[in-house]
């Protein structure tokens, strides 16, 4: 029983420590490519900087263990490195994963020394195949399905540089119609079977919300929603985003019947479900008429968004939760 309980330890020890080897190798290679810090996530704990100060909170990493978030130090192009970057996780993994396997040979058959070694050995070899073979599952890709994604293909390596830039402005507390428009401008390939094409539309279409351009976001959704091979994750996003545009068109058109179909499961699906706030405030005011359920959603918003680091999806939310306010009062 014991033996059982420390091998599963053992276990639970050697991967946590491969996630935290995969992501620095992603920082070591990414600094050395032209790529600035700016947040660590283990789990749902991350180690972020802002104003010049390392800070600690909570996040969420939709569909991985871990995740090195830095930003591009250099200009958008056709040309940007994005090799090194994306394979230092696989390549740390390999590496130590060989330098433990040989260590654990250096110790006595049995003992912890060579147990632990030899389990962080054989882990970290899973890791380098299982990120090193382009795999892309119903929700994420890995870091060698994105090397594919962006190999001869410039709009998927600015797609890339993008998102990387508009994941960094997380740190910051600013709205996504702040941060330069051109990064939300339209790309010659619109693939969005490519997930990095089709994460960026994703974030047009937040973009696109806080003008209040519905119409446009409505038509993105309906892209997205309409293509076949786009990931699950960007598709729900897509069909979340779909039933809100509708709602304002609606309510913007004096409509007095206000179609809703979305279930609350899908609600809690979504890449970061404090982004469905603003759903379920307009879903209680334009639909149900019951401003009780709405103030309820603005309580569960400020509880939530407190506890959230990713301050860009706060003041998105945050924004279009103020917009549906003033549309009525």
């Amino acid at each position: 029983m014991i033996e059982t309980i420390l091998l599963i330890l053992i276990a639970v020890f050697s991967i946590l420590l491969q996630i935290l080897i995969h992501e620095v190798g992603h920082l070591v290679f990414g600094l050395m490519t032209g790529y600035k810090f700016i947040s660590f996530t283990i789990l749902n704990i991350m180690v972020y900087k802002r104003d010049k100060k390392i800070c600690v909170g909570k996040t969420r990493v939709a569909g991985a263990g871990g995740q090195c978030a830095m930003t591009p130090a250099f200009e958008e192009n056709d040309n940007i490195p994005y090799f090194w970057y994306n394979a230092g996780g696989i390549i740390f993994n390999l590496i130590t994963s060989i330098i433990m396997g040989l260590l654990g040979f250096c110790f006595n058959e049995g003992s912890l020394a060579r147990t632990l070694l030899m389990f962080s050995g054989i882990i970290g070899l899973v890791f380098a195949l299982y990120n090193g073979i382009p795999i892309r599952s119903r929700l994420v890709v890995n870091d060698a399905y994105n090397i594919f994604m962006m190999f001869n293909n410039p709009s998927a390596r600015r797609a890339f540089w993008r998102i990387m830039k508009i994941n960094a402005s997380g740190a910051e507390t600013r709205k996504l119609l702040e941060l330069p428009q051109e990064w939300f401008y339209e790309l010659p390939d619109k693939d969005y079977r490519n997930p990095l094409l089709c994460g960026l539309a994703v974030d047009t279409i937040y973009c696109y919300l806080e003008k209040q351009y519905y119409n446009e976001a409505l038509e993105i959704c309906n892209e997205i929603i309409g293509t076949k091979g786009v990931l699950a994750s960007y598709r729900n996003e897509a069909i979340c985003e779909k039933q809100f545009c509708e709602m304002m068109i609606a309510y913007e058109t004096n409509s007095k019947n206000i179609e809703y179909s979305l279930k609350e499961s899908v609600l809690k699906q979504r890449l970061d479900p404090l982004t469905s706030c603003h759903i379920r405030y307009a879903y209680a005011m334009f639909v149900l008429r019951d401003t009780n359920k709405a103030l309820q959603v603005i309580e569960s918003f400020n509880g939530e968004s407190k506890r959230d680091c990713n301050k860009i999806i706060v003041e998105h939310e945050k924004y279009m939760l103020g917009l549906l306010e003033n549309c009525l009062f």
